[in-house]
């Protein structure tokens, strides 16, 4: 064997691995310095929150900690057969899950009635501390009255759509004079059009989904969630998992047409199925429309870059969205004239003082948002009216 044959291939071998790794120094390098220069305020979301976003004016919990905190979601889990998301449990400074539900705060020790609170992320609302999510506003609300002691639990979690919330109410420990609240719409969007699965997201299926991937496709996709946060490169400029295509089914017209009758049908059914479960349990029922960003007809500059962000904003959502959202609407009067207590918010938060900003994306908002919502739904579900009919 020639010694000197070797030496020359390990010399090539030794460059070609040292030049490829000052490349890669060198891209680091660059795209650490682009973002200490430019500041991208979109395109990573850990980033976006980090710069103080305008919804974080004057919230005095707002920090690199609480970031942090946010950033960490705490990870969920699917109870062997069903299709229910539960939350982690978890104990911080901001975010506090136990057995399965978020920390309300300001809840009485002793409370005659139960309030449950079930919904998607913007229930669980991790944009926000504790005692600024909707079920602790509305918990703030009814602290102090005169008539009746409530205490609400929070049991909102990421991702889940109606069908969901009704599988979970299932498993509740209802009692007779207790409150029910469905807060939903974003996620049937989501799942019913977006992605074509009305029976909504598990944990499962993420896992399935992701090991039927290639093995190409799964190495890069480790890789990317391994560096992300490490690597200004990776987190800022590489993004295997968005895209620019909009899902097929969302551009064929009688395709789209089906789901959208598909998505009225079950969403009708769903709440008045949960409605019939709470009345033969004498629980009271209401049900409520939330709002999102393509509902507002006079978006800011700010709104319309959320919008506009394909990380905020995947390809083809605002056709679910601009296409599904007058569906919801319609299903919502639909459900009210069959006497269910089903009520459309998706524009309570159009009215905004000047200069303020309430959302984080398309659909998550800030405190205040939150405390706005939680004033609607209590003008709702707990006037002096229903209150003395109880």
């Amino acid at each position: 064997m020639d010694i000197r044959r070797i030496r020359g291939a390990l010399l090539k071998a030794c460059l070609l691995i040292g030049s490829v790794c000052l490349g890669l120094v060198a891209i680091e390098g660059g795209a650490r310095l682009y973002v200490a220069v430019a500041k991208p305020q979109l395109g990573d979301y850990y980033a976006f929150m980090k710069s103080s976003p305008p919804p974080y004016r004057d919230a005095g919990f707002y920090s690199t900690a609480y970031v942090d905190e946010f950033i960490d979601d705490g990870g969920y889990h699917t109870p062997p057969g069903t299709r229910l998301v539960i939350p982690n449990d978890r104990q911080g400074e901001y975010i506090n899950i136990r057995e399965g539900r978020r920390h309300t705060s300001y809840q009485p020790a002793v409370a005659e009635i139960t309030v449950y609170v079930l919904g998607g992320s913007t229930i669980l609302s991790r944009e926000v501390p504790d005692d600024q999510t909707i079920p602790s506003h509305l918990q703030r609300l009814l602290r102090d009255h005169p008539d009746e002691s409530y205490r609400v639990e929070n049991l909102g979690v990421i991702s889940v759509n109606s069908r969901q919330q009704l599988e979970r109410l299932k498993t509740l420990e209802l009692r007779r004079g207790d409150i029910v609240l469905f807060y939903d719409g974003v996620n049937e969007i989501y799942h019913s059009l977006y992605f074509n699965k009305p029976e909504g997201w598990t944990v499962e299926d993420h896992a399935r989904d992701r090991a039927a991937l290639p093995w190409q496709r799964r190495w890069i996709l480790d890789l990317y969630d391994g560096l992300y946060h490490k690597s200004s490169f990776v987190t800022h400029f590489l993004d295997p998992y968005d895209s620019d295509t909009v899902p097929p089914h969302l551009r064929d017209r009688p395709t789209l047409d089906r789901l959208l009758v598909e998505l009225e049908q079950s969403y009708v059914e769903t709440i008045t199925e949960a409605n019939r479960f709470c009345a033969e349990r004498g629980v009271e029922f209401h049900h409520f429309l939330q709002p999102n960003l393509f509902t507002v007809d006079d978006r800011s500059e700010y709104e319309e870059s959320l919008l506009a962000s394909s990380h905020f904003t995947a390809s083809g959502v605002d056709i679910g969205f601009v296409e599904g959202y007058p569906v919801l609407r319609y299903a919502v009067g639909r459900l009210a004239s069959s006497g269910i207590s089903s009520t459309d918010l998706s524009a309570v938060l159009d009215e905004r003082a000047e200069g303020e900003e309430y959302y984080l994306d398309f659909c998550h908002v800030n405190h205040r948002a939150n405390h706005a919502v939680a004033e609607s739904i209590a003008s709702v579900a707990f006037t002096p009216e229903r209150i003395a009919s109880r």
